[in-house]
């Protein structure tokens, strides 16, 4: 398993579903890499976060909120229309804090 640690803020606000058992967020989550220089783009990350953690998302996040989160990369898979076989990694989120 991979683990990782983030810091950054949301790009927008979250977008909330009803899965099949519990509520579901997703989110893109903007860092700024201070250790390539000041100068460097961002790096956007595709977010997922389930049940209680989506509850709080949903009650306290909103574009720009700054957050620290704990999360497991995920390599997602699917056909697309034309048959071809597509990749995705989003990081799925095990703990997050608010840093606001």
């Amino acid at each position: 398993m991979h683990k990782t640690f983030t810091l950054g803020r949301l790009a927008k606000d979250p977008r909330m579903h009803a899965g099949k058992k519990t509520l579901v967020a997703k989110f893109i989550l903007v860092v700024n890499d201070r250790i390539r220089g000041k100068d460097s783009p961002p790096v956007f990350y595709k977010m997922t976060a389930f049940g209680p953690v989506a509850e709080v998302i949903q009650k306290h996040c909103k574009k720009g909120s700054r957050v620290h989160i704990e999360s497991r990369m995920q390599n997602v898979q699917w056909d697309d229309k034309d048959g071809v076989t597509q990749y995705r990694t989003e990081f799925v989120i095990d703990q997050l804090t608010l840093c606001d």
